[in-house]
C-alpha cells in the first residue's frame, strides 16, 4: 500500500517541529546549566567581527577569554556599557554564563561587571 504524499510531508514537519524544539531547550539548559561567578584580572580587550556581527572580547591573566554581549534569556541589555567600563588591568567581579568550546568560537558570556 502506497502512503499519501501528505503524510510523508507531515512527518518531515513533525521530525523540523522536534528538532528546532530540542534546539530551543538545548539552549535553555546550555545557558542555565553554567553559570560561574569568579574574579579576573583584565589582561587584554578587544572587538573582532565577522561580517554584520561584533564580539567583545575580554581575556584575563591566566588567558581565559570571555565574551561580553547581551543575554536576551537573562534579562542583560547593557553589554556594551561593561564592555566600554572594564579597563586592562584592573581587577573585576564577573558571572555570566556559558562554556568554553574554543574551535566553535564558543567562550562564557560574561553579564555583570563590578569592581572588585
Amino acid at each position: 500500500m502506497k502512503l499519501p504524499l501528505w503524510v510523508f510531508k507531515l512527518n518531515v514537519y513533525r521530525i523540523l517541529m522536534g528538532a528546532l524544539v530540542i534546539y530551543i531547550v538545548g539552549l535553555f539548559v546550555l545557558t542555565f546549566s553554567n553559570y560561574f561567578s569568579t574574579t579576573i584580572t583584565i589582561k587584554e580587550k578587544s572587538n573582532y567581527g565577522m561580517g554584520r556581527t561584533m564580539n567583545n572580547i575580554l581575556m584575563d591573566t591566566t588567558g581565559k577569554v570571555y565574551t561580553v554581549h547581551n543575554m536576551y534569556l537573562v534579562g542583560n541589555f547593557d553589554a556594551v556599557n561593561d564592555f566600554a567600563l572594564a579597563e586592562v588591568g584592573k581587577t573585576y567581579r564577573v558571572s555570566g554564563y556559558g562554556v568554553s568550546i574554543p574551535f566553535l568560537q564558543l567562550f562564557p558570556n560574561i553579564n555583570q561587571i563590578s569592581p572588585a
